[in-house]
């Protein structure tokens, strides 16, 4: 079984590098653009691994990683916190 990542990512040039590099090296990988797609996604399926983005549209990554971990989500790794922008 191949480890699932997912990628929580607004910006379309560095989703598209994570989603590809990740995926030529055999991991099974995700994308969403949104906390709410996120927050979706990390209620209804099972990840090793979610990288996220700090400043998300509507909920950010940081409030999606936080619910993710006060309802005992189905991700069994780490979440990985990325800022890619100041603001």
């Amino acid at each position: 079984m191949s480890v699932r990542i997912l990628i929580i990512e607004d910006e379309p040039g560095i989703a598209e590098f994570l989603v590809r590099g990740l995926s030529e090296e055999g991991y099974a990988v995700a994308h969403v653009e949104d906390g709410q797609h996120a927050w979706l996604r990390l209620r209804s399926d099972t990840w090793d691994l979610v990288i996220l983005d700090w400043w998300l549209p509507g909920e950010d990554g940081l409030a999606a990683a936080w619910q993710r971990d006060s309802k005992r989500q189905h991700t069994r790794g780490s979440i990985a916190s990325a800022l890619t922008a100041v603001r």
